[in-house]
């Protein structure tokens, strides 16, 4: 199974997904409310290797933002 590369761009109320393959072809653009269950339903979608990376805005939030985030990769 080819990897996967997830862009999640998290704000108060939601976060934005993009997928791409290997290719850097687009797999999959969405919007999810911003809640662990939501990311955790797309990563169990995906399965296979997934490679993350987050941008969370200038506001710092501390680690209530991040730690929603433990466990999906």
């Amino acid at each position: 199974m080819e990897p996967k590369y997830v862009g999640l761009d998290v704000h108060q109320s939601s976060t934005v997904v993009a997928v791409y393959d290997s290719r850097g072809k687009s797999r999959m653009e969405c919007v999810l409310a911003a809640e662990a269950e939501a990311i955790q339903d797309i990563q169990k979608g995906l399965g296979g290797l997934i490679h993350v990376t987050f941008e969370e805005g200038s506001r710092r939030h501390g680690d209530s933002r991040s730690t929603w985030l433990v466990g999906f990769w």
